[in-house]
């Protein structure tokens, strides 16, 4: 009876409906429920017309009128068997929302992950800047105050991105201490001040963990995203700009212009 019940269970097989045995073990179940439930509503609902004197006819009459009234039995049935369906699916589908949310967001920052960033960014073509940043001597934060201090630092700077970003822009973390920004539409001058902003409010934050007070700054290499510049040098370009703001002292913003500049301006002077 026990392992009847398993098998007759909608949810048997019902979350990988990939492989094809699932697929016609749900329809066959289905099936046998229908014609099971049919069956039984009629030899219910008949005797207990007759018993209330609702039916006068003989039960085999009877028997003839239910199925040639068939479509209202096949509706009841459908309702009866449709809702666990309907209650499956939404149990599915929120649970695949879930998979899918949790694939693109970074857990501890609650910003996007590197693979949502990405995607975003290949299909970002005009009017917008790339920016990465970078958290000053990270490692330093870890080895004096622990891991868990570490791990409140990115939250905090997460937040301040957040905060700081328009709606239409794009914030993530990309992995370890490192942050990456999408910032579309206004001029490139505007893009910029909002990453100087951003900048200053990090440096600005009051953090304290576990009664210690942590000083943190970052750094940024913006590089501008154009339609003919493929992704991959775009990114080359932000990230050296990103070196070359860590060079120069950290806790400054550079553009990609200004590292190449500064590059020549080096090899011209040797």
């Amino acid at each position: 009876m026990i392992r009847l019940r398993e098998w007759l269970s909608l949810r048997r097989g019902f979350d990988d409906l990939s492989r094809e045995g699932n697929v016609f073990g749900f329809v066959l179940r289905l099936m046998f429920l229908s014609i099971s439930l049919s069956l039984l509503f009629q030899f219910v609902a008949i005797p207990l017309c007759r018993f209330f004197g609702l039916l006068t006819a003989s039960f085999a009459d009877s028997l003839k009128v239910g199925v040639a009234m068939s479509w209202l039995v096949s509706s009841f049935v459908a309702t009866v068997t449709g809702l666990p369906i309907g209650l499956e699916l939404r149990r599915l589908a929120r649970a695949k929302a879930k998979y899918q949310y949790l694939s693109r967001v970074d857990e501890l920052s609650g910003l996007l992950n590197r693979r949502a960033f990405t995607e975003v960014l290949e299909e970002t073509s005009a009017e917008a800047s790339l920016v990465i940043i970078d958290l000053d001597r990270f490692k330093l934060i870890n080895d004096n105050h622990g891991h868990c201090a570490g791990d409140f630092v990115i939250r905090a700077v997460s937040d301040v991105l957040a905060e700081t970003t328009a709606a239409g822009d794009v914030c993530a973390r990309l992995g370890g201490e490192e942050f990456g920004l999408i910032l579309r539409g206004k001029s490139r001058g505007e893009r910029l001040a909002l990453v100087e902003t951003a900048r200053l409010r990090v440096a600005a934050l009051p953090l304290q963990f576990d009664g210690q007070w942590i000083d943190l700054t970052i750094s940024a290499g913006v590089a501008e995203i154009t339609p003919e510049r493929r992704k991959e040098a775009i990114y080359a370009a932000a990230d050296r700009a990103l070196y070359r703001a860590k060079a120069e002292g950290r806790n400054r913003v550079i553009h990609e212009d200004d590292a190449e500049e500064a590059v020549i301006a080096v090899q011209a002077a040797s």
